[in-house]
């Protein structure tokens, strides 16, 4: 398929959720809020979350970045909704990308930077979410992974 400046042979599931992306947007008053950005290629997603009880009612997202990144990040959405907080954080990039089917090599990281978008969300929930006027949310870099990351926690890094 053609992305627009280069050949790559993205599934169809990949194309559907880039073109028509899932859950796209913000919520007007989020409970968590997470930014997770590449330093290496640019990309960053920005996901925001409701929950009621312990469920994930909702989750939108904001991406700047390629379409392999929009996509993951619309199938992170889909497959959050209607989860408990504690299985949204246990979701894995892994279960994205056999969702939405395989990846270029070179595209591997934007499962990753899709999940610990929502996996930074829900920890902002669980830590009392979005302050008011001080929109204070959690936000990390995957070039700048240190001990405490949620990289690391998740086991998504070695």
């Amino acid at each position: 398929m053609n992305s627009g400046s280069a050949d790559f042979n993205y599934s169809p599931g990949v194309i559907d959720h880039s073109r028509n992306p899932r859950n796209q947007g913000d919520i007007r008053d989020p409970q968590g809020v997470g930014i997770a950005k590449d330093e290496f290629c640019r990309d960053s997603v920005k996901m925001s979350v409701q929950i009621i009880g312990d469920i994930i009612v909702d989750v939108r997202f904001r991406v700047q970045g390629c379409p392999a990144t929009k996509a993951c990040a619309s199938m992170t959405t889909v497959l959050a909704i209607g989860r408990n907080v504690e299985e949204g954080l246990n979701l894995k990039p892994e279960q994205v990308e056999k969702a939405l089917g395989e990846l270029p090599p070179h595209k591997k990281k934007a499962p990753i930077l899709s999940v610990k978008a929502l996996v930074l969300a829900l920890e902002n929930y669980r830590q009392g979410g979005v302050n008011g006027e001080e929109q204070a949310f959690q936000e990390s870099s995957l070039a700048d992974c240190g001990e405490g990351c949620v990289c690391k926690r998740m086991r998504l890094f070695g």
